[in-house]
């Protein structure tokens, strides 16, 4: 029993309803002779000459099959004679230290051993010159040296800044290889012109470092690989806004305008910029608050593939000890110095259980409906959305949601004795 045991004695927890989504998704059943198609038709191999030193990207995001596309890069690199080496393209993600950002890609499977080529992470950069605005333009000193440079990534929408560059590889060419002063100086020009600055940015490397080509990679909206498409230098920019253009047409909202409650099972920096996509929590620092108007979010866990860091919490208004204890401030701080946004990594309201942050949640809501019940979404985390799970308030609106399927047998919250959740509620 918790000390907050009288204060929520009367709380009930409603039952909940599993909602599955179908979605009607691109996917690419064979990655490795994706690439493999994508490298040899495009022609862009045959700028690559025996001996030459390339240098891949590796960033900070948990991507479908992202270990295989870049060992596949490697090895048909290898296979021309050439020296490849893998470097960590995050900006000051890991606490912005070199050592964090290398164990960072190694929970996806980006290791030394796996890829069978050396990875060389570095905080270090060289200044490339300045864009037509002014702004210093940094690159990794590693692969500044390097005889060609591929840029590697997943091209979407982004949680902070729209426009025709968001997230993807022009992104990365500006910031993830500019390390944390690339990422520094982006930000300190704040995010309503981040898209127009990444654009001019990006151009600078592209004038100045031998980009030969980059992977753009493009997910549907159950996390698995769509589109996979090899883009020569020349052709990234505007590539690049054609992909983004389908990766918004998979994107996956929660089917409901206004939520009392939305409990999410696990945040993370490998899930999400900002822990939790702000597109599905409708929680943003730069943009404020979007739809779906949630009254109070709960975060129950943070994922270990993030290090600690936990920026994003801060959208947040309660989590557990269990998330608390796991924040390491020293890799969550230096985003939000870079960033120059501090509300994101604000810590909540902090409660001993899941069980005790849930009841704090329905305890504490300004317009509970007491005939209905609160108004509550379940969800394991904001990449994962075909499957979720309402409470019975919802359960009327939630038989309108096109392709979907309702499983009416009722799930009742089940509470381990020290007021943790049961972990087999999701099939993740």
């Amino acid at each position: 029993m918790s000390g907050y045991e009288g204060l929520f004695s009367e709380v009930k927890i409603p039952n909940f309803y599993r909602i599955k989504r179908n979605f009607s998704n691109r996917r690419i059943d064979d990655v490795e002779s994706k690439v493999k198609d994508e490298l040899v038709q495009t022609g862009v191999l045959d700028q690559i000459k025996c001996g030459q030193i390339v240098a891949l990207t590796a960033g900070s995001r948990e991507i479908a099959n992202y270990a295989l596309i870049i060992k596949v890069v490697c090895d048909t690199i290898k296979a021309r004679g050439a020296k490849p080496f893998i470097f960590p393209a995050m900006g000051s993600h890991g606490g912005s230290i070199a050592k964090n950002q290398q164990d960072l890609i190694a929970h996806y499977g980006i290791t030394e051993e796996a890829m069978g080529v050396p990875i060389l992470s570095s905080m270090e950069t060289v200044c490339l010159g300045k864009t037509d605005e002014g702004i210093p333009v940094y690159f990794d000193k590693h692969a500044s040296g390097a005889d060609a440079v591929i840029p590697i990534g997943r091209v979407k929408y982004h949680t902070c800044f729209h426009g025709e560059t968001e997230s993807g590889l022009m992104k990365m060419l500006a910031v993830g290889c500019g390390k944390q002063k690339g990422a520094a100086a982006m930000h300190e020009l704040g995010f309503p012109s981040m898209s127009k600055n990444v654009t001019a940015v990006a151009r600078v490397v592209l004038d100045k470092v031998p980009v030969l080509f980059g992977v753009g990679i493009v997910e549907n909206a159950e996390h698995q690989t769509a589109e996979i498409k090899v883009i020569p230098a020349s052709g990234i920019e505007e590539e690049e806004k054609k992909l983004l253009c389908l990766s918004k047409s998979y994107l996956m909202k929660l089917p409901f305008k206004k939520i009392d409650i939305l409990i999410v099972n696990e945040i993370g920096k490998n899930i999400s910029g900002v822990c939790m996509d702000p597109n599905i929590t409708g929680r943003s620092s730069p943009f404020g608050t979007l739809e779906p108007f949630v009254e109070k979010l709960v975060a129950l866990d943070l994922t270990s593939q993030s290090d600690g860091n936990a920026y994003g919490v801060g959208n947040a208004d309660i989590i557990t000890k269990k998330l608390f204890d796991k924040i390491i401030l020293e890799n969550t701080y230096p985003n939000g110095i870079t960033n120059h946004d501090l509300k994101p990594m604000m810590i909540p309201a902090i409660m001993p259980s899941d069980l005790d942050a849930i009841r704090m949640s329905i305890c504490t809501l300004l317009k509970n409906d007491p005939q209905n019940g609160p108004r509550i979404v379940w969800i394991h985390n904001t990449l994962i959305l075909d499957e979720i799970l309402c409470s019975e308030s919802l359960l009327q609106q939630a038989q309108l949601i096109e392709n979907a399927q309702i499983d009416t047998k009722p799930i009742a919250m089940m509470f381990q004795q020290n007021g943790m959740l049961y972990s087999k509620v999701f099939k993740y």
